[in-house]
């Protein structure tokens, strides 16, 4: 069975993180019930996380695996000691594709609690933030904490590893960090229309109309020089990481780690292709138009428009 063991199936848990919270309202490891709502938020994020960690290991997939959200939800099955201290559990895997999404080691949900543990320690620090995590996901801490008294934090502990506190001050810094210039991953589609082989840099159309720089490596040559030459026809796929505003617009791509020409007419919605550059219908019938005689003209009746069916079928309609 592929990847769908039942979870009624599974007999052991693992311990994958830990949350401390700290307060005067978490004494005698009481957990306040307003505190609870925290832990879907933190379902959230870990989830939101996870999401994207797979689809950066599985760029040739498009959709996630079945059941992924179900599969990452947290348990908790006790309160421990420590204020009032929350494991959180994750069935044991018990396949080998079970063992990548959800496993002890190098799993995608190992991975995803690495990366917000490694976060929130960087905001504690006032330190840069890790370039591996999505500015969404950074904005999904914001509503985190639920705090009501200065002296409250959550702390995120795992196996082997120290305590990373959150905090109130913890919401402002990344406020502040949300405000300037950021990298964030990108996932674009557009048309190549100029490319400078050696600088290591094309221009690319994205659907909107916008047109983007991207900076890419000597081994992509080749495909960058073949969505160039079938730009009016084909549309490029690129995966990466981008320089956005503070407002989340992009403005170049500085990284490109996976790129692909789409077949013809494919999209990732499986709509129809838009081409930017191809040629407007009408401009196509003018086209066509220039190139009949004006004597030929001469004998269009004036009425054509409204007795088409009459010229056609030879009887009156009206």
């Amino acid at each position: 069975m592929k990847g769908s063991t039942t979870l009624a199936m599974r007999k052991r848990w693992i311990e994958i993180a830990s949350l401390r919270f700290v307060g005067a309202r978490f004494q005698d490891h009481a957990l306040d019930m307003s505190a609870i709502l925290e832990l879907p938020k933190f379902q959230k994020i870990f989830v939101s996380l996870a999401k994207d960690i797979w689809r950066e290991r599985n760029p040739e997939r498009k959709k996630l695996p079945e059941k992924f959200e179900s599969f990452f939800r947290l348990r908790v099955r006790r309160i421990g000691r420590g204020s009032a201290t929350v494991p959180l559990e994750l069935p044991t895997a018990m396949t080998a594709e079970d063992d990548d999404l959800f496993g002890e080691k190098n799993s995608v949900a190992s991975e995803a609690m690495r990366l917000i543990h490694s976060t929130i320690a960087s905001i504690e620090r006032r330190s840069a933030l890790p370039k591996s995590i999505p500015r969404h996901v950074v904005e999904e801490m914001v509503p985190w904490g639920g705090f009501e008294n200065e002296d409250e934090a959550i702390c995120v502990r795992l196996v082997n590893k120290g305590e990373a506190r959150f905090t109130s001050q913890s919401k402002d810094r990344i406020r502040s960090y949300l405000a300037e210039p950021h990298e964030d991953n990108v996932d674009e589609y557009g048309e190549v229309f100029e490319a400078d082989v050696r600088a290591g840099r094309f221009q690319m159309t994205r659907r909107d109309g916008k047109r983007i720089g991207v900076d890419f490596k000597e081994d992509q040559e080749a495909t960058i020089t073949t969505a160039l030459k079938e730009h009016r026809a084909q549309q490029l796929h690129v995966r990466g990481r981008g320089l956005y505003t503070s407002t989340g617009s992009l403005l170049k791509i500085t990284r490109v780690d996976h790129m692909r020409i789409l077949e013809h007419g494919e999209t990732s919605s499986g709509q129809p292709s838009l081409v930017l550059s191809a040629r407007p219908i009408w401009e196509e019938l003018v086209e066509l138009a220039d190139k009949i005689p004006e004597e030929k003209w001469d004998g269009v009746p004036s009425d054509l428009s409204s007795t088409l069916d009459e010229y056609l079928y030879g009887k009156k309609l009206r």
